[in-house]
């Protein structure tokens, strides 16, 4: 009976103890672990967001196919149910809630169109839209035409709630910041400040021709506890600020180093005051900024790690996407 009794107890321990997983190429830094909450297939997962009750983990899927999930959940916590929520979409991407739990999504993709979804937490499993007939959009979904044409890959709103930036993942692509008031869109410019867009349709070629500052493939952005927004610019390697608290927005480099070539997903650790950045690279790799040096804290050579998430107790969400061998993951870290 007592042999019995502690390989009962081993088991449960086991059940229970975070498992750094051993099959799917994941390296991590010492005092560091790992255990894998939703299995994707060959899905593509891509941005994380969190909801306010920290209940619901969203995530954007980078399909092309229609046929492909856009968008997924996951309640992170005993069980753990992940869902495929929304097909019909081009390579979901940019993905942030608004103040009233709204949920915008992007399109990665050359003439992309950025989505709201109100209420996300009653959306169902499975379901299927028409991109390009917004007649038959369930009442909840709505394509926002004014937010413009692009590959909607970063998206953040202002402290204050009144703007939605936007920036187009794209080799000139620009700076856009959305007031969602009356939903004018307008471009950044160096010298003159936050232009006028006024067909969106257009929002590409109309930021060229109106001499837009260009970055070399926008990504990821983040709002910081200043109020300024960080951004990734991957083909240079570097981390832009931008500060648009006053009377003319300002765009100026807030962190490069030669370790980390291409940024890709940011977030600002509220917890532990650190920024985190996901490297793109052949060597795909996560790198924790405390504000005076870098840290490594996870890297792979077998996929890439995209999406970082993280919560008020400490939590912290990858995933691995484009496994060679294996499925996509989203996976959960831990110290």
């Amino acid at each position: 009976m007592p042999n019995i009794l502690f390989l009962i107890f081993v088991l449960l321990l086991a059940a229970c103890s975070p498992q750094q997983p051993v099959d799917n190429g994941l390296r991590l830094t010492d005092g560091w672990h790992a255990r894998v909450i939703a299995n994707w297939q060959h899905d593509r997962p891509d941005m994380l967001h969190l909801s306010a009750d920290e209940q619901t983990l969203y995530l954007s899927f980078e399909n092309i196919k229609s046929s492909k999930p856009a968008l997924g959940r996951i309640m992170p916590g005993s069980t753990n149910r992940a869902e495929r929520l929304l097909y019909g979409l081009k390579a979901g991407d940019g993905l942030r809630l608004d103040a009233h739990g709204r949920l915008w999504l992007g399109e990665e993709t050359s003439g992309g169109y950025l989505w709201m979804i109100a209420h996300p937490e009653h959306l169902l499993a499975a379901q299927h839209i028409d991109r390009e007939n917004i007649a038959t959009l369930p009442k909840t979904i709505r394509r926002v035409n004014n937010a413009g044409r692009m590959a909607h890959e970063g998206l953040a709103f202002s402290t204050d709630g009144r703007f939605l930036y936007l920036l187009d993942e794209w080799h000139h692509g620009a700076l856009y910041r959305l007031r969602l008031a009356d939903e004018q869109l307008r471009v950044f410019h160096r010298q003159q400040g936050w232009l006028p867009v006024q067909q969106p349709a257009q929002a590409r070629s109309t930021a060229l021709h109106l001499h837009a500052a260009t970055f070399q493939r926008g990504e990821d952005m983040e709002l910081m506890p200043d109020g300024t927004l960080l951004f990734a610019e991957t083909s240079t390697g570097i981390i832009q600020q931008l500060d648009d608290r006053g009377s003319k927005p300002v765009v100026r480099p807030f962190l490069h180093d030669a370790a980390i070539a291409h940024p890709d997903n940011l977030e600002w650790d509220r917890q532990r005051h650190c920024l985190w950045i996901t490297d793109d690279s052949r060597l795909s790799e996560l790198w924790r900024w405390d504000q005076h040096g870098f840290q490594r804290i996870a890297h792979t050579d077998v996929g890439e790690i995209t999406g970082v998430e993280t919560a008020s107790d400490g939590r912290i969400w990858i995933n691995l996407q484009g496994q060679r061998q294996g499925q996509d993951q989203t996976i959960e870290l831990s110290q």
